[in-house]
């Protein structure tokens, strides 16, 4: 007999990788925007880099996917979303049972204390429809220039697509997701994918298909609202095409025009306000936020680069545990906060080591800082005590691997904890049953 809320909560697979846009980013700047895929891996699976690189090389602009299931609304997502300090602060969409022709807020947290304000489409204080209007800043960002005025910036939501497949080469029933913040991509993943849904009679599941990237002149208004042509290189998906030959064998053209996968998301300029920038270059984030703009500063200090790194010496943690790996997150917590007293301070190097090691173990920046904000309350690595730092290092030994060309955790339970750890925050902050 299923159990409720444990057992009948419908298929899902693992995912095993990322599919990024962007280049990584700067330390004050998003990646700029590639002509090619970039994917990264889980770092529990260093053979999946070999495998798909020995097919498809360091720089892909073609892969051969599949769906694994037929649900559309199971592997393809669109949502309005803003991101602060790495926590989700506002989802917003479509809700069923609400006027289909308006967005409503799926999820809304005030962005100081993280209180949840709005769930399903609903305000919880009132119980009415909780409207979305994307004119309407989700919060503000207090900067200090250089010159020291205090400045505020406003963040909005921006639609964030996200869409799993299954690379056919790497033979795993496992899937990889592509996001993009892209509005162009939103419109053509959605038309394109869309129509794929349909020409297949619903049934796309092991249909083969081929996602790339494409480039693509777009007429977008710059400051002053002039408009101006940018070149992107956007999301395409098709049907292989010879799977398209005899699918669509009869079809008049306008079908066969739509499973091409061609759609011009141009048209959208005229959806958008003049004077805004229609599309940024996606960012390497696995949030939105917003970006500090030249010549100014957060008051957060920046970690200067020591003279000389310090290495943390081999302390003997103490504490009532039987000493089973991987530790739960309450029990790794008190180990990392008793280790940290025994230790010196981490230097800057050690602290770029933690931070590209976490990175890697959950593939995106915002999960990094949700790990932090569990266990330490900070948002940063910067803001993090260098004595705790310290004890993160040890904990996971980075070290850097010439083959995945990142710093990966060398003790074999990190990883695994870490994801208990991060499990537990999102459970704790009302985010863990969110779709994708």
């Amino acid at each position: 007999m299923p159990i409720a809320g444990l057992t009948d909560r419908g298929l899902a697979f693992p995912q095993i990788g990322v599919i990024r846009k962007g280049a990584p980013k700067g330390e004050k700047s998003p990646g700029r925007d590639l002509t090619y895929f970039r994917v990264e891996f889980d770092a529990s699976r260093p053979d999946l880099k070999e495998k798909f690189e020995s097919y498809y090389g360091p720089q892909p602009r073609r892969l051969n996917v599949v769906f694994p299931f037929n649900d559309f609304d199971r592997q393809v997502s669109i949502w309005y979303e803003a991101y602060n300090k790495g926590r989700m602060v506002a989802r917003a969409g479509t809700v069923a049972g609400l006027d289909p022709a308006r967005n409503y807020y799926l999820f809304k947290a005030d962005p100081r204390n993280g209180e949840v304000l709005a769930k399903d489409g609903y305000w919880l204080s009132s119980g009415e429809p909780a409207e979305y209007d994307k004119s309407t800043p989700e919060y503000t960002m207090t900067y200090t220039g250089k010159d020291g005025k205090t400045r505020q910036l406003p963040v909005y939501c921006k639609p964030i697509t996200r869409v799993k497949l299954v690379i056919r080469e790497l033979r795993e029933m496992a899937y990889v997701l592509l996001r993009s913040s892209s509005i162009y991509d939103a419109i053509n993943i959605s038309e394109q994918l869309l129509a794929l849904w349909e020409l297949t009679g619903h049934r796309w599941a092991g249909v083969p298909l081929i996602v790339s990237r494409k480039p693509v002149q777009i007429m977008c208004p710059d400051e002053n609202g002039n408009r101006t042509y940018r070149e992107k290189w956007l999301v395409q998906f098709q049907a292989d095409p010879l799977w398209s030959e005899q699918k669509l064998l009869g079809m008049n053209a306008e079908a066969l025009r739509l499973a091409s996968g061609v759609v011009d998301a141009s048209r959208a300029i005229a959806a958008l306000p003049t004077g805004i920038q229609a599309d940024e270059d996606d960012e390497d984030e696995d949030y939105i936020e917003a970006e500090e703009p030249d010549g100014w500063e957060v008051n957060a200090p920046e970690v200067e680069e020591a003279d000389e790194v310090i290495e943390p010496q081999p302390v003997v943690v103490s504490g009532k545990t039987n000493g089973a790996r991987p530790y739960p997150p309450e029990q790794l917590k008190s180990h990392l906060f008793e280790a940290a007293e025994k230790l010196p301070e981490a230097s800057a190097k050690m602290i770029s080591e933690v931070a590209a090691t976490l990175e890697y173990i959950y593939m995106s920046k915002d999960k990094r800082q949700m790990f932090l904000n569990w266990l330490c309350g900070k948002e940063s690595l910067r803001e993090t005590d260098k004595q705790l730092t310290a004890a993160l290092h040890r904990w996971l030994k980075p070290q850097y691997s010439n083959q995945a060309t990142a710093y990966i955790p060398q003790d074999e339970h990190a990883a695994a904890e870490a994801n208990a750890a991060l499990e537990q925050y999102l459970a704790e902050t009302g985010q863990e049953k969110l779709p994708i």
